[in-house]
């Protein structure tokens, strides 16, 4: 079925095929492979059916996105969900351990925290959690009576300092990645073996340390730009290498254009 005709069927019978009613959305979708290439046998009757990922978003988002674009002097050819850039990124950045383990990535943004599932190089689970960074900064703030901006810098440069207070900020971020994880194994009967983590907060081996404490399972940060080929001085060289895990999404959203 051509993608547009999927388009118009989420468009106008958003309540039957995603249980919900989406009035005034924008839809997009992208079909996955199918299990005939992967090996399967069609199901009886001869149709194969085809597996598809769903996007929507409020028209009026979209609709401010590119008006922003416009005033900045840019053309919008494409608005992609920020949830697809970390997977491809990883797929870029590490094409061995994309296609071949089961894997999380979780990119820990300022308000939200996104949680994609891959399994042989397959979405298999996506999530998000309205809690980013930002909680984690202001309730460190307000537990210590200092300024946000400091808190941000302690957070991510001396958290063992204030490690009392941190670990509770963290500990609901990770009881809602292990939920996610937790479903997932049970449905797919499958063992997630490794989460790289993206955003900001993953600058910080604490937080990093605390959620693989919650999760257990091996956590790690990771470079999106590790494969790209860029001529920099060494101090531009070492600033990307500081402020490279908050680029996940963007470098995954540019890939997206290319394709």
């Amino acid at each position: 079925m051509p993608a547009d005709e999927v388009r118009a069927m989420l468009k106008y019978n958003s309540k039957n095929y995603l249980q919900q009613d989406l009035p005034d959305h924008v839809f997009d979708c992208y079909f996955l492979a199918t299990p005939a290439s992967k090996g399967g046998d069609k199901p009886a009757g001869g149709q194969q059916k085809q597996r598809a990922m769903v996007g929507a978003a409020k028209k009026q988002v979209v609709d401010d996105l590119l008006t922003a674009m416009k005033t900045g002097g840019f053309i919008g050819e494409q608005v992609v969900p920020g949830i697809i850039g970390p997977a491809n990124s990883f797929e870029l950045a590490e094409p061995e351990l994309f296609m071949k383990e089961c894997i999380a990535l979780v990119d820990i943004g300022f308000k939200n925290t996104n949680i994609v599932i891959i399994d042989g190089g397959e979405i298999r689970l996506n999530r998000v959690v309205a809690i980013g960074g930002d909680r984690m900064t202001a309730g460190l703030s307000d537990s210590m009576g200092i300024s946000y901006l400091e808190a941000e810098n302690i957070k991510v440069g001396m958290p063992s300092e204030v490690q009392q207070n941190l670990e509770p900020l963290i500990y609901p971020l990770g009881r809602e990645l292990r939920a996610s994880l937790d479903f997932f194994e049970h449905q797919e009967d499958k063992t997630v073996s490794q989460v790289f983590i993206s955003g900001g907060s993953a600058r910080s081996d604490f937080v990093i340390q605390s959620l693989q404490a919650e999760l257990g399972v091996p956590c790690q940060s990771w470079n999106p730009s590790k494969t790209l080929r860029m001529e920099l001085d060494s101090q531009k060289a070492g600033e990307l290498e500081q402020v490279a895990p908050q680029l996940t999404v963007a470098i995954g959203a540019a890939i997206s254009a290319l394709n």
